[in-house]
């Protein structure tokens, strides 16, 4: 087997419940931001924390990369804020290391890495389908969404006319499951 994870290096991402440090030389993010306004070292303010190497995610996706047929995407989850440890930091490790899509749960969350020039033309898919007010923006900024219910295409359409643009989606398919998806 192939090692996915290597421990090492100088940068990385640390995360707790209140908040993250994150310093990387993985295209320059540094800084550190904690949700109670405190500054320093996690372990100088948190008896616990993640974390988790930036250069190690690119290394991880790149070994998937290695062990899928060439000019086969690979989407690289990171929602709930690339799972705590940060969608903006993580995104751009993915993508560093060959993450050709990136998803994520809600609308707020793909428009907070459309917005970074380095992931302005990546595609990003949002699992759940937005409220209704959210679709206008995001068909703007070609994000994808995830239909589940046909009944959900005619809201779509009307959208995407009223904004001139085409709606890309994603049509999740009930294959047996019975969980969610068009059957």
């Amino acid at each position: 087997g192939r090692e996915l994870v290597r421990f090492g290096g100088r940068s990385g991402v640390r995360a707790d419940g209140l908040g993250m440090y994150y310093r990387s030389y993985c295209r320059g993010l540094e800084g550190f931001v904690v949700m109670n306004g405190s500054q320093g070292e996690p372990r100088d303010l948190y008896s616990t924390w993640a974390e988790v190497w930036l250069p190690n995610i690119a290394h991880n996706v790149r070994e998937l990369r290695r062990s899928t047929p060439e000019g086969a995407a690979v989407m690289a989850v990171v929602k709930a804020n690339g799972y705590g440890h940060g969608a903006v930091p993580v995104s751009l490790a993915a993508v560093e290391g060959g993450a050709t899509q990136l998803a994520v749960a809600r609308a707020d969350e793909a428009l907070e890495l459309r917005r970074r020039e380095e992931l302005r033309d990546i595609p990003i898919l949002v699992f759940v389908m937005p409220p209704a007010g959210a679709l206008p923006e995001l068909i703007q900024e070609r994000v994808a969404v995830c239909v589940h219910d046909t009944a959900q295409l005619p809201m779509l359409e009307e959208v995407a006319k009223d904004t001139g643009e085409r709606a890309s989606i994603h049509l999740k398919i009930d294959t047996g499951m019975s969980r969610v998806g068009i059957q």
